[in-house]
């Protein structure tokens, strides 16, 4: 049976997602409908035969325009044009380089200048972006935490400043460059690292950031070991295993990796809540029949999604992982490569596809509600619940 989930052997537990967080106001772009297909690519495509837990594929069918034949006896095939899957990598692109004049001069970077010019004085000695100067704000910021605990508004003040030394110090230590989006706080910005070959997305504020969230505070030099996870994950030449591969090899992401992916989720949740198409989708058992007329009514088998169309499909995928969460404890579990083949893994062991599960589901007409189903029943057959 396709809807039957993949089992797979005990694995590490995964890393719990930070506490919600209020949504900020709706942006301009709720109110208008969003176009959803690519009504140029005809519409009578043969489709796929995937199977439904495995994660979604890199490349999508192939379709082109039909073209009229000459003559009888037989017309030739058309060549075919390959179409490329979005991925959350393409979602993102970077600004230009700032220069040091431009990064004093933003409102938020301009911050770690004045945090270095405060640990100077403190320290009376010169401050640098770099890993000493790090040690030292890092060292700032838990102290301020441990005295001032209950100070929320000044405490929101330091994480900004240190969130801003963060991403200078990873901007001119690896080349990053920070992405800000005007509809979320500054812990939903992404920063950019590319490479001839590579490209990496993660988010550095919510690194600090999570110190507004948490009980207790993280173990010292976390900030440190996150930027020699970067400069790991820069230097790599080989790709991690992602996907079905990584499943069966049992191999979880690394926890910064699941850590970006937790934030990219929390962002992409919230987005959802201010779309007028997605607004109202419950994160419960309701909510998939929602998606699946959804994705009945807005998306049209072998037809390509336009670039809002990938939006509400992302906020589709990520609304489903909300519910597997909810509904069955479900966590991410491998989430490198791209966005349709990350897992997320449940307490007895299954793991799940939730936004390759819902790119397929809007090109073959795949059933949710029943997916959802073989899922409890899964469960039940499982552990009894």
């Amino acid at each position: 049976d396709p809807g039957c989930p993949v089992l797979v052997g005990s694995s590490p537990a995964p890393v719990p997602a930070p506490a919600p967080v209020q949504p900020p106001s709706i942006p301009p772009a709720a109110a208008a409908g969003l176009q959803l297909m690519n009504m140029a690519v005809p519409d009578d495509v043969p489709e796929t035969q995937i199977s439904s837990l495995a994660p979604a594929q890199p490349v999508s069918p192939v379709i082109s325009a039909r073209h009229q034949a000459a003559a009888a006896p037989a017309p030739a095939e058309p060549p075919r044009e390959a179409i490329k899957f979005e991925t959350m990598q393409d979602v993102f692109t970077a600004p230009g380089a700032p220069t040091e004049e431009e990064s004093r001069q933003d409102n938020f970077i301009s911050r770690a200048f004045k945090l270095a010019s405060d640990l100077e004085d403190e320290l009376g000695r010169k401050v640098y972006f770099n890993l000493d100067g790090l040690e030292e704000a890092e060292k700032r910021l838990r102290l301020a935490f441990i005295k001032n605990k209950e100070a929320p508004q000044a405490n929101l003040e330091r994480v900004k400043d240190t969130a801003a030394f963060v991403c200078y110090f990873l901007q001119e230590r690896n080349k990053g460059r920070l992405l800000k989006l005007t509809e979320f706080d500054p812990w939903g910005w992404p920063m950019i690292f590319e490479r001839p070959n590579a490209k990496l997305v993660t988010y550095p504020v919510q690194r600090v950031w999570k110190l507004l969230w948490q009980e207790n505070l993280p173990e010292p030099g976390w900030l440190a070991k996150y930027s020699a996870w970067i400069g790991d994950k820069l230097s790599e030449t080989a790709p991690l295993p992602c996907g079905l591969a990584a499943v069966k090899a049992r191999a979880m992401s690394h926890p910064e990796r699941l850590a970006d992916a937790q934030t990219e989720h929390k962002r992409m949740i919230i987005l959802a809540s201010s779309l007028a198409e997605t607004s109202g989708i419950e994160i419960g058992r309701a909510g998939i029949i929602k998606i699946q007329l959804a994705l009945r009514n807005n998306f049209k088998q072998g037809i390509p999604p336009t670039a809002d169309g990938w939006k509400l499909l992302r906020c589709y995928g990520h609304l489903l992982a909300a519910i597997l969460a909810k509904e069955f404890k479900a966590a991410w579990y491998n989430t490198d490569g791209d966005d349709g083949g990350w897992s997320m893994q449940t307490p007895w062991k299954t793991f799940v596809f939730p936004l390759g599960k819902v790119y397929k589901t809007a090109a073959n007409g795949e059933d949710l509600p029943a997916y959802f189903e073989a899922l409890a029943q899964d469960r039940a057959r499982t552990i009894g619940a």
